[in-house]
C-alpha cells in the first residue's frame, strides 16, 4: 500500500483563497468569477512565489503543445483578467510583479493548506 501524499489543495493569499482542484477563487469567502486561463496562470505563479515565472514556463503550464495561438497576447490578456480579478495593478502591484524581459513573479505572502490524500482502497 502507498504512503498517502500531502498536496495543496487551498492557498490563501490576502483576502484571497484558491481552491486550486475546482479552479476556484474566493475573496472573503465569496466566489470571484475568473475564467480558466487566468486561473491556471494564477497557479502558476502561487506554485513557485518570489520566483521569476516566465511567459515560455506559463505557455507550457496554460497550453498544449499541439496548440497555436498568439502565445504572447493570450498571456498578456491571461494575466490582465488576473490581476482584474484581483484588484491589482501592473504599476503598483500587491500580488504580480512584472519583470520587464523576463516574466512575473508572485510577491504576496501566501499560506498553503495541505490535505491528505486517502490510500487506495484494495
Amino acid at each position: 500500500m502507498d504512503l498517502p501524499q500531502e498536496s495543496p489543495a487551498r492557498i490563501h493569499f490576502g483576502v484571497f483563497e484558491a481552491e486550486l482542484p475546482t479552479g476556484e477563487l474566493r475573496k472573503n469567502g465569496v466566489k470571484v468569477r475568473i475564467q480558466q486561463l487566468p486561473f491556471r496562470a494564477l497557479a502558476v505563479l502561487l506554485s513557485r512565489p518570489g520566483a521569476v515565472v516566465s511567459r515560455e514556463e506559463l505557455r507550457q503550464a496554460m497550453w498544449p503543445e499541439d496548440v497555436f495561438v498568439d502565445f504572447d497576447q493570450s498571456i498578456s490578456s491571461a494575466i490582465r483578467r488576473l490581476r482584474d480579478a484581483l484588484g491589482d495593478s501592473a504599476d503598483n502591484p500587491i500580488f504580480i510583479e512584472t519583470v520587464e524581459r523576463r516574466g512575473y513573479r508572485w510577491i504576496a505572502p501566501i499560506q498553503s493548506r495541505p490535505t491528505v490524500a486517502l490510500p487506495a482502497q484494495q
